[in-house]
């Protein structure tokens, strides 16, 4: 993946998935932290991906992104 690839990946997709993780947290600083989070992750993992549905990769990256925080913050308390 290239830069520009990345760049347009996270132009195509950063608001739907801003959305997706509002849902989930109901918390726009937090949603924004797991976007950013979910990005560096596919930057960082990008020679390795091959992925054919981006909807379906992040979403479920919201999800699990969601689900960690959720048992991180249960296990805290």
């Amino acid at each position: 993946m290239t830069a520009q690839t990345f760049e347009k990946l996270y132009r195509d997709y950063s608001k739907k998935l801003f959305r997706i993780c509002l849902l989930f947290t109901r918390d726009e600083e937090l949603a924004a932290e797991m976007i950013q989070d979910i990005f560096c992750s596919i930057w960082e993992r990008r020679a390795e991906l091959d992925v054919q549905e981006w909807d379906a990769y992040l979403y479920r990256s919201a999800k699990l992104k969601y689900y960690n925080y959720y048992r991180n913050r249960i296990s805290e308390e």
